[in-house]
């Protein structure tokens, strides 16, 4: 069974490979995050385990489980085809890109730049400095205000409005140092908090943004290599998320792959556990998604009690505070085992919980907006920098679940949307192959 799911998920990668020979693609960057999810990891489980396997999936449980995981994936890549069907291997590029006002392109992305570094300093320093912030595991800092927290983050747009305004110029030394201004604070929040979500977000804006707009062509051996490589040291810093700290002591490495056999935050497990809890408690039809946003959204000084209130405004029965609604302990008392607190249950059994037999339809339209947005990168400069944006958020949601890809996306695209509308260019395609 799960033999076969990664057999499938790799003949459809070489075949999108093939048909459209491009690294950002999004079938080329999703089903590896895919497979590893829903196919290797289980396969690995069951290598160390396969009788503690079956009591931790309910058995027969898993068989249906791994249907609904196929049914979601397939959904998803059936909305990338339908919406980049019929374009090919020839892609367009842009050659050179004459921006009418390239100084004030410049100016937004160290403005930008200049907020994301400001407002991380603010989280640290708030915090009590560098080792109140990062001398204790899985350390970053806190602040009562989500939006200066997420704030830090906002640099990366600004790194991506560098590359932008440097397309058919090439980079100079002073165009690396502001990208490395924009990017580092996501960086070092990353490495040093342990973090992949950041690290992800750091490493594909800064080396992908490079990639993406400089035009630099990337034969498949050079993908696969730097997906290995990236993979493997977001499992060292999970793996060995305990001893990656300021201030920390020498202790021997944890090998990477022990990463896969985490019992207990194991997103493959716990997926498995929140879609039968969603089969016996039924799903929210989206209602948690929408408290989550317009909480998010609604700074916590204007409505202090707004996650208590808005589930019962919208009549649900959620408590966003616990673990994002998905309580271990109601989760414990029906599959007899407890998820770490704060571990996440994975696209599937995140789309399952919120929309239930809907979830094929929401996977699909997920895939749609990738497909789209790859599409009309081609030509347009506002989704050329929300696709690169959207694929370096894939990671949430493959592996944590729907609300912080979807919070992210619109926190970081909106305002790139916002401020490429004013950008006035005229581009040159090319085709290229």
């Amino acid at each position: 069974m799960f033999v076969g799911t990664l057999i499938g998920l790799a003949c459809v990668w070489v075949w999108a490979w093939t048909r459209h020979r491009d690294p950002f693609h999004p079938l080329i960057y999703l089903l590896p995050q895919l497979a590893f999810l829903y196919a290797i990891m289980p396969l690995a489980l069951i290598a160390e385990d396969p009788v503690r396997f079956a009591w931790y999936t309910g058995g027969d449980s898993v068989v249906r489980y791994q249907a609904i995981v196929l049914l979601l994936i397939a959904s998803l890549v059936g909305g990338v085809c339908v919406a980049t069907a019929g374009i090919t291997g020839r892609r367009a590029r842009w050659h050179s890109l004459d921006i009418v006002d390239q100084d004030g392109l410049r100016c937004l992305a160290i403005l930008l730049g200049g907020i994301g570094f400001a407002a991380w300093l603010y989280v640290v320093f708030r915090t009590g400095g560098f080792m109140a912030a990062y001398g204790g595991a899985y350390g970053g800092g806190w602040v009562p205000s989500g939006h200066i927290r997420e704030a830090r983050f906002v640099g990366l747009v600004g790194a991506l409005l560098i590359y932008l305004s440097r397309v058919g110029r090439g980079m100079r030394g002073v165009d690396w140092v502001l990208v490395a201004v924009c990017v580092f604070p996501t960086l070092f929040h990353g490495l040093v908090g342990a973090r992949r979500g950041p690290t992800f977000l750091a490493l594909v804006v800064a080396g992908g943004g490079y990639i993406y707009f400089m035009r630099k062509k990337v034969p498949v051996p050079l993908i696969i290599g730097a997906g290995l490589l990236v993979g493997g040291l977001l499992m060292f810093l999970v793996a060995n998320r305990a001893a990656i700290h300021l201030g920390a002591q020498a202790l021997p490495v944890t090998d990477p792959f022990a990463h896969l056999n985490r019992w207990s935050s194991n997103e493959y497990l716990i997926g498995s556990a929140v879609v039968r809890y969603a089969d016996i408690y039924g799903s929210h039809y989206g209602m948690r998604e929408l408290v989550w946003l317009v909480g998010r959204v609604v700074p916590s000084a204007v409505w202090p009690t707004i996650y208590v209130d808005l589930p019962l405004i919208f009549g649900i029965d959620v408590d966003l505070r616990l673990n994002g609604g998905v309580n271990p302990l109601a989760i414990a008392s029906l599959v007899n085992w407890a998820p770490t607190k704060g571990s996440a249950e994975g696209f599937v059994a995140s789309l399952w919980l919120e929309f239930g037999p809907f979830a094929p339809f929401v996977a699909f339209a997920i895939g749609a907006l990738y497909g789209t947005l790859w599409a009309r990168a081609r030509s347009s400069l506002t989704a050329r920098v929300v696709a690169l944006l959207a694929a370096a958020l894939s990671v949430y949601l493959v592996m944590q679940s729907l609300d912080p890809w979807l919070y992210r996306l619109l926190l970081f695209g909106t305002p790139a949307w916002l401020l490429l509308r004013t950008v006035r260019a005229r581009p040159t395609l090319v085709l290229a192959t």
